[in-house]
């Protein structure tokens, strides 16, 4: 029996009064855009789930000016990969000020706008309502390979006529991309003991499989997989984890011999600090250190190429890549009668910016990938053990902030 995906609150920040002192600017030739409330030296503007845009627009020629937009735009594009083909269904799209010269005055000194960022939008091909989902891109295995890419811009579009040119018409656009975050934690702070399922006070945190012998069910293994921040865990933050092997004697001496050292908590040496070449030294450890336990977050991302786009593809509809975004690390490990438990954490990659999501057509879903790597699998026959558990990855701790109100996911 699957186990089922956990579920994942989200915070809406409430706004605070220390609101970032910096600002984005950006200049074309026709017009100045300035966003506010953004980190001095930050080369892309970023917002989170309840932000607000707040921008400043300025055209220091208005002159022949015939028009003005400013929109916010929201997109996911399907871009064939050294190919022409391409496809993008809009997110959002709200235009937040416009100018008219055959029906306006003047254009003003400058304008001012702010747009709050909605939590949800609605699929326009199918009335689905979903969460906002995050800045994300991805490459999609297939021959011709595809890349997935969610995206936001706040665009100015400007049409102005040349001298006193009346019939000739220039468009240009200015394009600020900015990234999107929804900021998640989880719900309850952990860390849980043992709990084989889930029930109103506890969740989940154990997980259980059998490590089957060719030899005979005498020899088979039990495998459990214990998580004490349970399925959600924050990737700001280490994610512990305890693997136990239980059975026959004989069944685990082959695992008996791997001792974690220094190697499991510190980074390969550099050359110079070494006798051996860095590709001789990582051959040494490979072989030397080579845990019987393999654990590591893989991410999923799944696209449903006519639900999210408009490419005629025949035969392919459904596209997908997995990708490891974070690996394990033994740390300890302890020995009894009947059993042995190897414990460590799992360090997410801080390239890794959000949760996983779904949206229209795409979902991109997180979890860990257990692997049971006897030294001497011919001393007992064992059947490989490869094992997987949902889990989902908040972008912050649960302790993040107090001025913060959790709503559920589901909607």
């Amino acid at each position: 029996m699957s186990t089922p995906p956990p579920q994942l609150d989200v915070d809406v920040p409430v706004r605070s009064s220390r609101s970032s002192p910096g600002h984005f600017v950006k200049h074309s030739s026709n017009v100045t855009l300035l966003l506010s409330d953004q980190h001095h030296g930050r080369k892309v503007p970023e917002y989170s789930n309840g932000g607000i845009i707040d921008g400043i627009i300025a055209v220091p020629r208005p002159s022949g000016l015939l028009a003005l937009e400013i929109v916010v735009e929201g997109t996911m594009k399907l871009n064939e990969i050294a190919g022409s083909g391409s496809s993008q269904t809009d997110i959002l799209k709200d235009s937040l000020f416009t100018w008219d010269a055959t029906r306006e005055a003047s254009f003003p000194t400058k304008v001012t706008f702010r747009y709050s960022l909605p939590s949800h939008y609605t699929h326009a091909g199918s009335g689905e309502r979903f969460r906002l989902p995050p800045t994300y891109e991805a490459h999609l295995s297939g021959i011709p390979g595809f890349k997935v890419e969610v995206s936001y811009a706040v665009v100015v579009y400007i049409a102005r006529n040349r001298d006193k040119l009346d019939w000739w018409r220039r468009k240009s656009s200015l394009r600020v991309p900015f990234r999107y975050v929804e900021h998640s934690r989880p719900p309850v702070a952990g860390p849980f003991p043992q709990n084989p399922a889930p029930h109103a006070s506890l969740p989940k945190t154990s997980f259980n499989w059998i490590m089957k012998s060719r030899r005979s069910s005498r020899y088979n293994i039990k495998v459990t997989l214990y998580l004490p921040t349970s399925q959600i865990c924050s990737l700001k933050s280490p994610i512990p984890f305890y693997v136990t092997l239980a059975g026959d004697e004989d069944a685990l001496a082959p695992f008996s011999s791997y001792r974690p050292s220094l190697g499991s908590f510190h980074p390969l040496s550099s050359p110079s600090g070494s006798s051996g070449s860095l590709p001789q030294q990582i051959m040494t450890r490979a072989i030397e250190m080579s845990p019987p336990v393999d654990i590591r977050v893989n991410r999923h991302t799944a696209v449903d190429v006519l639900a999210a786009t408009t490419f005629n593809l025949r035969e392919k509809t459904q596209m997908s890549s997995t990708k490891v975004i974070g690996k394990g690390v033994i740390q300890s490990n302890s020995r009894r009668v009947g059993s042995i438990t190897w414990s460590g954490v799992i360090v997410i990659s801080p390239r890794v910016r959000c949760s996983g999501f779904r949206a229209k057509g795409i979902k991109v879903a997180d979890f860990i990938a257990l692997r049971i790597i006897p030294s001497d699998a011919s001393r007992v026959g064992l059947v490989d053990c490869s094992e997987t558990v949902p889990i989902r990855l908040a972008t912050e701790p649960y302790d993040c902030s107090s001025a913060a109100v959790t709503v559920s996911s589901n909607g």
